[in-house]
Formats: C-alpha cells, structure tokens, sequence
C-alpha cells in the first residue's frame, strides 16, 4: 500500500511537472503548449494528487481495521480461543516422524455458571510442577489432582496456609479405569441415567473441537451442547459398589 501511495505521489508530480514544461527549441510558431493541452495536464495533475490522498486514507484505514480487529480478537480471548502449534518432529521408539497434529493447546474457557477456566495442554513440555488443576475462589484455593489418576492429595489454600482433605469416596486409591463400564451395568440394571453418557462425551469432544476451530477463525466458539450434569459418586460406598 505504502509503494502505490509512492507511485501515485510521482505520477502527480510528473504531471504537474509536464503542465507547466514547454520544450525549448520548438519549431513551431508557438512557444507554449495550447490552453486545451495545459487544461488536460492540469486535469491529469490534479486526478493524480486525488487518487494518492484516496490511496492514503485507505492505507490509513486498513491499519485501522486491523487495530480494531486485533482488539476483538483480545476479547474473544475471555471466551474461548486457542493457541496451537506444531513440532516438525518428534522422537518414538528411536524413529523420527512428521507430527500433523497440536502437540500445544493453550485457551480459555468460559462455563454457563459464569466461571472461567484457562486451559493448557501440551506434549512439548518434559517435565513440569504446575498442580494439574487449580481453582481459585473468592475465599480459598483448591488444588485437585491429576485427573489421570484415581488418587492425590487435595489441598485448600487460604490466609497464606495450605491443608490437606480427606477423600471420601471410594476407588480413590487405585487404577479403575473400568469404573465407567461398571457403573454403565449398575446403571441399565437399576434403570438410572449412566454417569459417563454420551451426551456428555459429545460436549466433551465438541469443547475439544472448539479450540482448533477458535485457532483456525482467530475468535471465540459458542458451545452449542447442554448435557445434564451426571450425579455424583456417594460417598464411603462398600468396595464393589457404585449405588
């Protein structure tokens, strides 16, 4: 934009340049260009000087456009809109291989309640000590454990202090991954909505889906799907039980 304001600004120059130039040693009768040949380079001068002035308050208003633009894109940030990158390679089993996926996702999540979550997730990192979860309130901090895992010490934070809780339901200290098949039995035998639906894991795939989508469009995703929140796991069940 900046070189065709430059271009424009010589092209005017150069006609009112020409306007005014009469050639020395002319053969003709008349020294000087007609009235009509003056009036088109005039002309000519003038649409130039017009063109450049319009070619510069588009250049100016485009930067505009593009402040502006990145202002929205700040604040869409609150909602949801992810950051994501690619590593060229990666190493397994001693093989170098192309990755065509994320391997970093970093955005920000805003809940109906109000509640808003920043979220990053990566496999570009080695080694970390950030807690896997953190909440923060108006009174207190909840640390919570990795989710991974079925155990972890829960810890609270406030006036400066942290102290452990207690868990208090069951298959907390062990690897049940089977748990969501279980209680998918427990629940067709008794007739009760199972905890681990798949309407919840289609809001669970479209929230994923949302980040790529929020990175590709550079703004936020609304998220369309409303699942039922499953019920909670009773507390100090019996080993072996789940209602």
């Amino acid at each position: 934009m900046n070189r065709l304001v430059t271009l424009l600004l010589i092209a005017a120059s150069a006609a009112a340049y020409a306007a005014d130039y009469t050639a020395p040693g002319q053969l003709s009768p008349v020294s000087t260009p007609s009235q009509k040949v003056r009036d088109a380079a005039s002309k000519a001068a003038r649409d130039a000087q017009v063109a450049a002035q319009k070619a510069a308050d588009a250049a100016k208003a485009a930067a505009e456009q593009s402040r502006m633009n990145a202002g929205k894109v700040s604040k869409a940030a609150s909602t949801i809109i992810g950051s994501l990158s690619k590593s060229q390679r990666r190493f397994r089993a001693g093989q170098t291989i192309e990755v065509e996926v994320a391997t970093h996702v970093a955005g920000t999540l805003r809940f109906v309640c109000g509640t808003v979550v920043t979220m990053a997730m990566s496999f570009d990192v080695p080694q970390h000590r950030h807690a896997p979860i953190e909440l923060y309130g108006t009174e207190a901090t909840l640390l919570v454990p990795d989710p991974n895992r079925f155990g972890g010490a829960i810890e609270i934070g406030s006036n400066k202090n942290w102290s452990e809780r207690s868990i208090e339901h069951s298959y907390a200290d062990g690897n049940y991954r089977i748990i969501g098949v279980a209680d998918l039995a427990h629940a067709i035998r008794s007739g009760r909505p199972h905890r681990a639906s798949g309407e919840l894991a289609y809001h669970v795939l479209e929230v994923m889906e949302a980040f790529q989508t929020s990175s590709e469009r550079g703004t936020y995703v609304a998220i369309e799907s409303r699942p039922e929140r499953p019920a909670s796991m009773p507390t100090n069940l019996a080993f072996g039980k789940l209602d």
